[in-house]
């Protein structure tokens, strides 16, 4: 997970437990119950999505060195006893086509070796019957295959733990996004009680505010100011990229503050009752970096 979207997480935690110490005050305007439920279900799907993108493929890969070698040695000995039975029998083309030593397995790739044991075990299946005296048994061939079995199976497993990763950091990503979502309406329904409980409400933006724990972030901070002088606080903000869409809301300070957005150019757009509404594109948001924008919003006459 990118140090911005921890940033992110980090407050939504902050804005959940701001929610649930005020449950009293919450459970007045029932609308915000749900995006408050909405909004812990979404914080565990990001944990579990979390820890899938954190598994290791190490402990994998030692595994399927192990079950290579167990596969490997019973392979050499069902393709030596193979071998010597083409000797006894003069069958020369099938005593060249089962001649493998140590050094031969070692260079072969594992997707490679694991059809190779097959084709080996295969032709002592067939074998079988002729081939008592030479080793190869009913009990011998069942061991060989269970060890193919576990080595294919571990041959597969670091790519299936990579493909989980991928698989999970994009559902993060998405988690990210209905947090988003689920943010942008709790800002609006919090304006009821930018009247009536003008402190629970000054809490619930500070709690909105993004801390940076790591060395660099890339950031878009916009300072909203009415030209009247008027409190900007409380104010949507929207930015725009494509079919991407940010929305903050401003703080006591006017600064409605981005900290976990895609790089690029931005539409950034400002509507308030009784200002002129505010667009302004190409808003260009760079890597690691922190940008920031001045608006005024003008009276409308």
């Amino acid at each position: 997970m990118k140090q911005s979207q921890e940033d992110f997480l980090s407050m939504v935690k902050v804005v959940k437990t701001f929610f649930t110490a005020n449950s009293a005050k919450v459970g007045t305007l029932p609308a915000l119950v749900t995006v408050d439920g909405a909004l812990q279900v979404a914080l565990d799907d990001a944990s579990v999505f979390y820890v899938r993108q954190q598994k290791k493929t190490e402990g994998a890969t030692i595994d399927k060195e192990v079950a290579r070698e167990a596969a490997s040695v019973l392979g050499l000995l069902v393709a030596g006893n193979i071998e010597a039975y083409a000797m006894d029998t003069g069958d020369n083309t099938l005593r060249k086509d089962f001649h493998f030593t140590v050094t031969l397995f070692n260079r072969i790739p594992d997707t490679e070796l694991v059809d190779t044991l097959n084709e080996i075990h295969a032709t002592a299946v067939v074998l079988l019957p002729s081939m008592g005296n030479y080793g190869n048994t009913v009990g011998s061939l069942l061991d060989f295959r269970t060890a193919i079995d576990v080595y294919a199976t571990e041959v597969t497993r670091p790519r299936d733990i990579l493909v989980t990763k991928e698989t999970a950091t994009g559902k993060i990503v998405e988690v990210l996004e209905r947090i988003r979502v689920l943010l942008g309406k709790a800002d609006v329904l919090m304006r009821n009680f930018r009247l009536s409980d003008s402190l629970f409400y000054a809490d619930y933006l500070n709690s909105r505010k993004i801390v940076n724990t790591g060395h660099s972030f890339t950031r878009l901070g916009l300072f909203i100011e009415l030209e009247d002088g008027v409190d900007a606080s409380g104010i949507p903000v929207t930015i725009t990229k494509g079919t991407r869409v940010y929305t903050e809301v401003t703080d006591v300070d006017g600064l409605a503050n981005f900290a976990s957005v895609v790089v690029g150019e931005f539409t950034v757009e400002v509507n308030h009752p009784g200002y002129v509404p505010f667009v302004q594109n190409h808003v260009r948001v760079r890597s690691g970096r922190s940008t920031e924008l001045r608006i005024v919003l003008r009276k409308e006459v």
